[in-house]
């Protein structure tokens, strides 16, 4: 008979038998025994709790090594439910001796900052064995050497716990001076596992020491900007040896190679940080001057309290009317890093908003590989964006127009953008921040609510029936009247699509109200502009690629006119 047992508390039925698969798939179902806990969620929260305890412990009676893994959100009530994370403290605190590892379903790719990720960022700063994604157990990277290593590791820290309690003693100060500076931060999802190791493991985690040194909590990467850089959260406490531990906050980490394109962000940093805008809506870096080793950069953002990207809040606002107020206090903020105008007379298109060559190149080349679906679907748009970007705008050229330019953001996307929970927006990534078109970083707000907020996460985003809705918003596009646009057409029953739209309306009127200068049809450019960028958009759908088409090729049309 086996001396290690595996116990899995999951009211999920299903991952209990693809464990158990894995198991026998590598030949380990008779090294270990597997035992299921089905957590009673008919009782009140504290008596589940006591009652898995109790079942917990009686399985676990005779054996020498027990593994307990624990779903961190067993009841979903459509809140935060910490039932299980309330079960793992408790077994952990009356029974040291076991392994306690809460684990949870598959991640969400976080922009910013969900109730799942957050508890399983909290687990991590709870002296646990380890915290793990599910797939992490039952995917196919499952192998007999992992769940070794998964054991061998929580030994290892055992021992180190218990040299830790033991160490603080009358020679406490020599113990400490012996101890290397180290972090430990969990790694959290395969896609943040694979940017780490491409930039070599042991380099990145060297410059995590400098950068942060003595953390322990997770890491986890978010989807890049286009300044180019990886782009990690880490939320953490400071465990310094002899200290007591920091309550955990969280930052923001850039990493690249290009050492100078992370300077110059600092450096954007320092400068936004000298305009009208309120600390609270721009993070500390943590360090002034970037961290370099072995020639991998980085930069530290910090924050004082939890905040969740644009992306996530936008749908977290429950009524159009919250959404304009959001973006009104957004919109005032980001005005407040731009400076004066400064006026030029320049052919706008060509000057302004011409797309540029590498990016034309990928267009095209998407036009020519989804040929036949583009043909079916949008075959008049296909042929309109084809041309125009064929003959480089060539349409849309002027002799010369008055333009409003500022320091603009140049990346204001709605990854860029956190919300605090008192919703005080923050501005983050500054690297690509230049003296351009005011329209610019409005229009790229505004193509980010339909292409990227519209429909985020709803399990029917790929469905070809959304496209008619999305249609829909091409009548906010009318150019004489694109900042007072007529909104009647759309259902009022629609609550998700009018948002988008109060969110549409409340930038546009920003926009207008800070630069009269600024025309509807230089807008209505700005905003083809984006639509065109649109097509080749890394993180949206193919159906939302082809509305791009149709999309950009609505405003060549009505710009040409």
């Amino acid at each position: 008979m086996s001396d290690i047992i595996l116990v899995i508390v999951d009211t999920d039925d299903g991952f209990v038998k693809r464990f158990r698969k894995k198991l026998a798939e590598e030949g380990l179902d008779t090294l270990y025994i597997l035992e299921p806990v089905v957590p009673d969620t008919t009782l009140l929260p504290s008596d589940m709790v006591n009652s898995c305890l109790r079942e917990i412990e009686t399985k676990c009676l005779g054996y020498a090594t027990i593994a307990v893994f624990i779903d961190i959100m067993i009841v979903e009530r459509g809140e935060f439910d910490t039932s299980g994370l309330d079960l793992a403290r408790n077994l952990k605190r009356q029974h040291p001796e076991y392994f306690v590892f809460p684990i949870t379903a598959k991640l969400t790719h976080p922009e910013g900052y969900d109730i799942q990720y957050d508890a399983f960022s909290g687990a991590t700063l709870e002296g646990y064995e380890g915290v793990f994604e599910k797939g992490y157990l039952d995917g196919k990277g499952f192998s007999a050497k992992r769940l070794k290593e998964i054991l061998a590791k929580a030994n290892q820290q055992s021992l180190r716990s218990t040299s830790g309690r033991i160490s603080q003693t009358s020679t406490e100060k020599s113990s400490i001076t012996s101890l290397t500076r180290t972090s430990h931060l969990e790694v959290v999802g395969s896609y943040t596992e694979l940017l780490i190791i491409d930039f070599k493991k042991d380099r990145f985690f060297a410059l995590i020491e400098d950068v942060l040194p003595f953390t322990q909590g997770t890491i986890v990467a978010i989807s890049p900007g286009r300044s180019g850089a990886a782009v990690f959260k880490i939320f953490a406490k400071f465990t310094e040896p002899g200290k007591s531990p920091t309550a955990p906050k969280t930052w923001l980490l850039k990493v690249s190679e290009q050492g100078e394109d992370i300077q110059k962000e600092a450096n954007n940093h320092t400068e936004v940080r000298k305009s009208p805008i309120p600390h609270s809506s721009i993070p500390n870096l943590f360090h002034l001057e970037p961290k370099e080793f072995q020639g991998l950069f980085a930069i530290a953002y910090e924050f004082e309290c939890d905040a969740m990207s644009l992306l996530n809040h936008t749908a977290t606002l429950s009524t159009p009317a919250r959404v304009t107020e959001c973006y009104s206090t957004l919109m005032n903020v980001l005005f407040k890093t731009y400076g004066d105008p400064v006026y030029k007379i320049v052919s706008v298109w060509k000057n302004c908003f011409a797309i540029q060559e590498n990016a034309k190149v990928k267009i095209l080349a998407f036009l020519e590989s989804e040929n036949k679906l583009l043909q079916a679907k949008v075959p008049v748009s296909f042929l309109k964006v084809k041309e125009f970007l064929d003959s480089d705008g060539q349409a849309l050229l002027d002799d010369g127009v008055n333009i409003d330019t500022r320091t603009i953001h140049g990346d204001l996307n709605c990854g860029n953008i956190l919300v605090y929970a008192n919703q005080t927006p923050v501005l983050i990534d500054f690297a690509l921040r230049k003296q351009a078109h005011i329209a610019l970083d409005a229009a790229k707000l505004e193509r980010d609510l339909i292409f990227r907020v519209l429909d985020s996460g709803d399990e029917d985003f790929y469905s070809w029936v959304r496209f008619e809705r999305w249609c829909s918003f091409r009548n906010l596009n009318t150019i004489e009247s694109i900042f007072s646009p007529d909104c009647t057409h759309f259902n009022q029953d629609d609550i998700v699509s009018l948002k988008i739209v109060a969110g549409i309306l409340e930038i546009r009127k920003a926009l207008h109200t800070e630069s009269s200068k600024t025309s509807s049809v230089q807008y209505a450019m700005a905003l083809l502009h984006y639509s065109l960028l649109a097509i080749v958009l890394p993180d949206i759908s193919i159906n939302k690629r082809v509305f791009a088409v149709e999309y950009a090729a609505d405003f060549i049309g009505k710009l040409s006119k």
